[in-house]
């Protein structure tokens, strides 16, 4: 390694360095993390830029915080709901704000349920699907038809085709030696001869 690939690795650590502290700081302003970091502001954007290799980086450092975030606001929501719960259910709550709370959590209820397939019966009705099984109803293509009859003995079932109204033409054959083309009428059918 030459000094500048050392010099190159050591501002991308620092870069990287003063950008987990933005993440993990989103009240604080870039300048006063920089100041902190006794890095010139200036600096900072100079290195950034001229540092294509923290792309990936900065990618990665993005999805952390993003997973963060979200991990922080499943904590505050479950706090908030025990809090709503407690309201809905305290006597001293004026009944207007009860019944709001209650509709509140009402809904929040439903699309867990909705969530987690934890429906009242749900379980009930997917498992009378799967034992009644698939039901066959008679139908008629234009191309073929298809019959399916259940008797006591099993499943039956009948195939018809039908003639197929697409025509498999086949190209005149053309030699370059000849200056009429050859006809090759005797390969199509007899309807467009």
């Amino acid at each position: 390694m030459t000094t500048k690939d050392i010099t190159a690795l050591a501002q991308t650590n620092r870069c990287l360095t003063i950008l987990r502290i933005i993440f993990n700081n989103p009240k604080k302003s870039i300048q006063d993390i920089c100041a902190e970091e006794d890095m010139p502001y200036e600096t900072f954007h100079y290195w950034i830029s001229r540092s294509p290799e923290l792309i990936p980086e900065l990618r990665v450092l993005i999805t952390e915080g993003q997973r963060d975030l979200l991990t922080e606001i499943s904590r505050v929501r479950v706090t908030a709901l025990k809090k709503v719960m407690d309201a809905a259910t305290n006597d001293l709550t004026d009944l207007p704000d009860r019944i709001k709370a209650l509709e509140y959590l009402d809904k929040e209820f439903n699309t867990l349920q909705n969530v987690y397939h934890a429906a009242p019966g749900i379980e009930e009705e997917a498992n009378n699907f799967l034992k009644k099984g698939v039901i066959l109803q008679k139908q008629t293509s234009r191309f073929s038809s298809i019959e399916a009859e259940r008797s006591t003995d099993g499943l039956t079932i009948n195939l018809t085709v039908q003639q197929s109204p697409i025509l498999d033409l086949q190209a005149l054959d053309v030699n370059p030696d000849e200056e009429e083309p050859q006809d090759n009428t005797e390969s199509l059918p007899d309807q467009i001869q």
